[in-house]
């Protein structure tokens, strides 16, 4: 996940309610079937602060990656596995699109770093490090998708931080899970489908979600139950013929 080399606004352009009010303008223009008489001027103002916005999670972003190597060498050791992202303006519109009720400016994956390591202790070991030393402005939400997983069978830990005044999205993933988001991500771009957000054919998205299961048990350092190892063996056959030997 390269860093954006886009340039840092200064940060009293704009308001967070003007943020606001963008993101619901850039919504209102992609559900509404007919836009009528509404001012495309309106549309191409809300999309600059929206551009704006998101070249403010810049400088935050360096600061959350760096804040992520120097943990991940301290309880991990090295060389620490840590990339990071800046969603596009593209992934930002259809997220607004997908959910209803989420407001750009409290967006927290705007801007996000992720470390991989090898074991559940590790990654606990790294979530406990943020927790006895967090970022300076503090830490906003934990998200623990490994004991509650999402439905789609996604498993990491999320913590999401202060840096700026910017929210900044931590994830932290064992090998397996980040096998299995990566593999998730190349399937549904290979069939043109959201999977991530369990979006697509039911026979796939179920052999993911078994499949999941399964590395979970691995992780544990657990035997995967026979009945599973079935009933993967089973959906791994339905889900073949939807990519047709691709």
């Amino acid at each position: 996940m390269p860093r954006s080399a886009a340039p840092r606004p200064p940060p009293d352009l704009h308001t967070k309610g003007e943020v606001k009010r963008a993101g619901e303008t850039i919504r209102d223009w992609l559900l509404l079937p007919d836009h009528g008489d509404h001012d495309v001027q309106e549309l191409l103002s809300a999309i600059d602060v929206a551009e704006w916005w998101r070249a403010r999670h810049a400088d935050a972003l360096g600061k959350a990656t760096m804040g992520l190597r120097s943990r991940y060498q301290t309880v991990v050791g090295p060389p620490p596995r840590v990339t990071q992202r800046h969603k596009r303006m593209a992934t930002i519109v259809d997220k607004l699109r997908r959910e209803g009720g989420m407001r750009l400016d409290r967006m927290h994956d705007i801007a996000g770093c992720r470390a991989v390591v090898d074991t559940l202790e590790d990654q606990q070991r790294l979530v406990e490090r943020y927790r006895e030393r967090p970022p300076r402005e503090g830490i906003v939400k934990e998200y623990d998708y490994v004991d509650d997983p999402k439905d789609s069978g996604y498993r990491a830990f999320h913590i999401v931080t202060w840096h700026g005044g910017m929210r900044v999205e931590v994830q932290i993933r064992t090998r397996s899970q980040h096998a299995w988001a990566e593999t998730m991500e190349g399937l549904g771009s290979s069939i043109r489908a959201d999977l991530k957000s369990s979006l697509g054919p039911e026979t796939v998205l179920k052999f993911m979600a078994a499949a999941a299961e399964a590395m979970a048990y691995e992780d544990r350092g657990e035997p995967v139950p026979r009945v599973l190892s079935n009933q993967i063996r089973e959906l791994r056959a339905a889900a073949d013929e939807v990519f047709g030997g691709r």
